[in-house]
């Protein structure tokens, strides 16, 4: 099995060379590292360049600038056509992996070729202080090696990027079917667990930097925020009903599907109106939220 790692960067100076270093010394080596640029202004390419004539990776580690700025969501795509392994591994810039993340991961892949897209498990840390910082990352799996369930509360990934580990064969939906305001992380998700082939192996395998010059999508309680994000989800949702028969998406997955995108319209409708009413009537849909307290948040992006 053929590996690639595929990793962005902008601006990145200040962390690269650490997250390098973590993936130069990982016990399974990757046929191929691709980095893409997207037109950084400060010393990343430089490090990159450097690093790489240094540790005389030319012939496998590859540099790649984009011609102009296309944001982070595009970069990725983009970056992903430039792979050619069988599993490709997802990197940030700013983050440090386990030494043996590809090697059991990938291990996993072989023995499992039911699988799509592995996950592994995250310690979110603070940037200013290096402790953990609270972040939602509910269990996916109790055991080594678990398949993800579809739930109503379909389209929000609940694993980073960073932690992704997907098979080549995911890549050709995405020119049919993704959008440039998708998240990559959030397409495979959604993409994976309708076709039922997400699974979590729940090690802890990357520490996931969290300071303010990441990337993440906003989520906060603002009425514009909180529709942006429904929105996009009730796209998404649509958008791989549309192709069900293409990614060959199981009934009984269609139908959670349909019932996630029923609660995404119907949470849009009482945030846009405002109505007590409408939001008192979300909460039989509770089930089909991520947490409960995300209908608090509904109420307050109302009420703003």
């Amino acid at each position: 099995m053929k590996i690639s790692v595929v990793m962005c960067t902008y601006n990145g100076e200040k962390y690269i060379k650490e997250q390098l270093r973590t993936i130069l010394k990982q016990s399974r080596k990757p046929e191929e590292v691709i980095l893409c640029d997207d037109r950084s202004t400060d010393r990343t390419t430089e490090i990159i360049r450097n690093f790489i004539r240094a540790c005389g990776l030319e012939e496998r580690w590859h540099l790649y600038e984009n011609a102009e700025n296309v944001g982070w969501k595009r970069n990725f795509m983009e970056a992903l056509r430039h792979s050619t392994g069988d599993l490709i591994f997802l990197a940030d810039q700013d983050d440090l992996w386990h030494p043996r993340k590809i090697e059991l991961m990938s291990k996993a892949c072989e023995q499992h070729p039911e699988i799509g897209l592995l996950v592994c498990d995250c310690y979110p840390f603070d940037d200013a202080t290096g402790e953990r910082k609270k972040w939602f990352l509910p269990q996916l799996a109790k055991q080594d090696l678990m398949q993800v369930p579809i739930g109503r509360s379909f389209a929000e990934s609940l694993r980073p990027g960073c932690t992704y580990a997907l098979r080549s064969s995911m890549r050709e939906y995405t020119n049919e079917m993704w959008e440039e305001d998708w998240p990559h992380d959030l397409f495979f998700w959604c993409t994976a667990l309708a076709q039922g082939s997400l699974y979590s192996y729940p090690k802890v395998l990357v520490k996931w930097r969290r300071s303010e010059g990441n990337a993440t999508p906003r989520n906060d309680k603002t009425r514009e925020c909180r529709l942006e994000v429904l929105d996009r989800q009730e796209r998404v949702t649509q958008k791989l009903l549309e192709h069900k028969a293409e990614l060959k998406i199981a009934e009984t997955n269609a139908d959670c599907m349909e019932g996630a995108l029923q609660t995404y319209r119907k949470r849009k409708a009482a945030i846009e109106h405002g109505s007590v009413a409408e939001l008192i009537a979300l909460l039989k849909y509770l089930p089909s939220y991520p947490r409960k307290r995300s209908w608090i948040g509904d109420v307050v992006a109302a009420i703003k």
